[in-house]
């Protein structure tokens, strides 16, 4: 009875939660990180600082608010906000970060959390009402826990931003419908599977075994400058379990973290080009090409790598290493997209929330190991699988806006 009564005050104080006590971003201490600080044992490769320290390079600020022009800001995880002064594009938005003891009961979206976080810088610049697109690779919970929240932010369906995912992406907005009456932040708006939705439709062989002469980029759309490209590939497998969290989504929301499943295991990537205009008077059109993959497995890679590079090479390309020594497809990415840069996520433990997260935590440990290993992956970035100059290898700190104008204008 004792033990019982112990995990029920558990269970009630984690679903209180307590007075949360969020850090602003330049608080959060990066020393010991490899890749952002001395003490980490690896070469600083942070943008900014590798700028500043004689590399060559054209600056690359970074900064709390957002500077003018195109712009890069990593969410955490596998989470991104690509903009520029008229558009916005959120990739796997998540900073609602249950524990993963948390996670085996029903999940509220921590509604500070994303407001902090995601939506009140966006709208300190103006750039939240302009956001006109939301990404999602996949439908586990550190990919699509918060896009209800977000979306429900624009009461009326017709001003949302599209959102483009797989069919479970639908199921989660339809387990929202409905549950007015006890979720508050969903009283009063348009019903959320109302909101615009790009739906991409596949079962297992036509993912794994598209006709040859078929083009397998699907369009998602063009929003102000960036044109969008969608691809069908895989989600990684763990390194330490043979859990997949794949099937359907179903149920009402609220829902536990292991319900946040992966259509058919399946992740989707996506190729963004940014029409930078000439890069001189009269001079020829520049693009800006950024690829987004969560997942290190890389489903036909080959005929991806081609079509994505027959407009040229990818500027940067945003890789998850996390899981990484299973089938690992990051070599053959590289090949393959020949990036001018590669920034590697979702290697920050997920599991600590962020009003918790006063240092940087670059391992995550659900499993009882580290599944991220970002100082193995950095001294090993561009081993003997790559056969094409070594793309440069750059990190960034959580909720800093990296301004790309001098990289690429």
């Amino acid at each position: 009875m004792r033990l019982t009564s112990a995990v029920l005050v558990v269970v009630l104080v984690t679903s209180a939660g307590w007075a949360k006590d969020f850090v602003s971003p330049d608080q959060i201490v990066y020393d010991m990180v490899p890749g952002f600080g001395p003490q980490g044992g690896t070469e600083i490769l942070e943008w900014e600082r590798k700028s500043a320290s004689g590399s060559g390079e054209p600056s690359v600020p970074a900064t709390i608010n957002a500077p003018s022009g195109l712009r890069l800001r990593w969410l955490g995880a596998a989470g991104f906000e690509i903009s520029d002064d008229d558009t916005s594009i959120l990739i796997d938005p998540f900073v609602s970060r249950p524990t993963a003891f948390q996670g085996l009961f029903k999940l509220d979206i921590d509604t500070e959390a994303v407001d902090k976080y995601v939506i009140e810088p966006m709208m300190r610049e103006g750039s939240f009402n302009k956001l006109k697109a939301i990404l999602v690779s996949h439908t586990h919970i550190d990919h699509v826990q918060d896009v209800p929240y977000i979306l429900s932010r624009f009461p009326k369906a017709a001003n949302r931003p599209l959102v483009a995912g797989d069919e479970n992406l639908n199921c989660l907005l339809k387990a929202y419908t409905g549950r007015g009456n006890d979720i508050s932040w969903v009283k009063g708006i348009d019903p959320l599977k109302s909101t615009p939705q790009k739906i991409f439709k596949f079962n297992k062989n036509s993912k794994l075994n598209p006709p040859p002469n078929q083009k397998l980029g699907i369009p998602v759309g063009t929003f102000g400058k960036f044109t969008i490209t969608a691809f069908i590939s895989e989600h990684g497998l763990y390194d330490d379990t043979f859990l997949t969290l794949e099937g359907g989504i179903s149920g009402k929301a609220p829902l536990t973290g292991l319900q946040y499943k992966a259509y058919l295991n399946s992740s989707m990537t996506y190729l963004i080009e940014y029409d930078a205009g000439p890069e001189a008077a009269g001079g020829p059109k520049r693009t800006v090409r950024m690829f987004a993959a969560d997942s290190a497995r890389f489903l036909n890679g080959e005929r991806v790598s081609s079509e994505v590079t027959a407009g040229g090479p990818v500027d940067i390309l945003l890789e998850g290493i996390a899981s990484r020594r299973k089938e690992n497809g990051i070599p053959r990415k590289i090949d393959g997209f020949k990036p001018r840069y590669f920034i590697p996520t979702h290697y920050d433990d997920f599991f600590v929330p962020l009003d918790q997260f006063r240092t940087f935590d670059f391992e995550i440990n659900a499993t009882g190991s580290d599944n991220s290993r970002l100082k193995e992956f950095i001294e090993a970035f561009c081993g003997p699988d790559i056969h094409v100059p070594c793309p440069k290898l750059r990190t960034m700190k959580m909720f800093y806006y990296y301004s790309l104008q001098t990289l690429f204008m």
